[in-house]
């Protein structure tokens, strides 16, 4: 173990991210100025790929071109754990990884690479919430508590001992694209705390409780599927998790997809009579009649803009599908 009290050098970061990444952009810029860090390079997406978090917003970001235009070494390999993608990681000679929301598993060759540690930063309060897009299953199961963690990566993913997390609340409310921004700025925060800590290449850390550990995987089309047979809070539950892309949908009898972006509760009852699902337009309002109520479709997506539901062929627009038989593709 290096003595901290006499090796002052600046220490040698590796930063793993993907290259439009919003969590990675801030991560990058934290550590080239600041004074007691040396970002040695810059892992990132093989080339022609993207993360899906950040499709279908306005503002993006290249971390390629701006590691480029900060003289930071980029690598972008199609397989990081391959024989030449260590070696060439190797020769950063890091004392740490920074894995910023990048989504190669490092194997446990790599693993072993850096001289102090390999250091993950979780948008989740490990255990709970390991694995991908925490944002969209939190809002999707209208969780109010949530965090950030920075653990030590070991061949489990997600499961290695914990360094420190920070804790916030939730409404219960948020929408999948505002829990993600909580968590942008959560995780940034953690790392300026860790900084000082890092920089005496001495780092404590506690196991997980892994009785605790509730794994989640990447959401599937069916997850983004507006099922109008659930309650009213399921409903626009679904609906926020969706938010903002791709977008949770629901489908007409004949497999027409609609894009519901955003909606509210009604708190009066439209048609007596209606099924769950069935649709009504009335006054300019797309009304949909959910098990245990109504609701009034705000928003939805039309040629890629949200706009109000008026612009929706009204044609086809009698009843969404309110189970699960025969979803189609979008």
């Amino acid at each position: 173990m290096i003595n901290p009290a006499t090796d002052e050098r600046p220490i040698r970061v590796a930063l793993f991210s993907e290259i439009n990444s919003k969590f990675g952009a801030p991560f990058l810029h934290a550590l080239d100025s600041h004074p007691s860090v040396s970002l040695v390079g810059l892992v990132t997406t093989k080339p022609g790929a993207v993360c899906s978090y950040f499709l279908g917003e306005g503002y993006q970001v290249d971390l390629v071109a701006e590691a480029r235009s900060r003289r930071i070494p980029v690598l972008r390999p199609v397989d990081v754990n391959s024989g030449e993608s260590v070696q060439a990681i190797k020769e950063l000679a890091a004392d740490y990884f920074i894995v910023m929301n990048y989504q190669q598993i490092l194997h446990e060759e790599l693993i072993g690479v850096p001289a102090v540690a390999p250091i993950n930063f979780h948008t989740g309060l490990l255990p709970k919430y390991a694995g991908l897009v925490p944002h969209f299953w939190m809002a999707k199961y209208g969780e109010r508590d949530t965090g950030v963690t920075a653990h030590i990566i070991s061949p489990g993913i997600d499961a290695g001992p914990v360094i420190a997390q920070r804790a916030m609340t939730l409404t219960g409310v948020e929408t999948a694209l505002g829990i993600r921004r909580i968590h942008e700025r959560a995780c940034l925060r953690l790392l300026h705390e860790l900084i000082p800590q890092l920089c005496t290449r001495e780092i404590g850390a506690t196991e997980q409780d892994l009785r605790w550990r509730r794994y989640f995987g990447r959401p599937q089309e069916r997850d983004y599927w507006i099922n109008f047979g659930h309650s009213r809070c399921q409903v626009l539950r679904t609906i926020r998790a969706g938010y903002r892309h791709p977008g949770a949908y629901a489908l007409t009898r004949d497999g027409h997809a609609v894009t519901v972006l955003s909606a509210e509760e009604l708190g009066v009852v439209v048609d007596p009579a209606a099924v769950p699902g069935r649709v009504v337009m009335t006054s300019g309002e797309m009304c949909v009649r959910a098990r245990d109520g109504w609701l009034r479709v705000l928003t939805v997506d039309i040629d890629g803009e949200e706009r109000p539901p008026q612009g929706v062929p009204s044609d086809f627009l009698t009843t969404f599908r309110p189970r699960e038989t025969g979803i189609g593709t979008l």
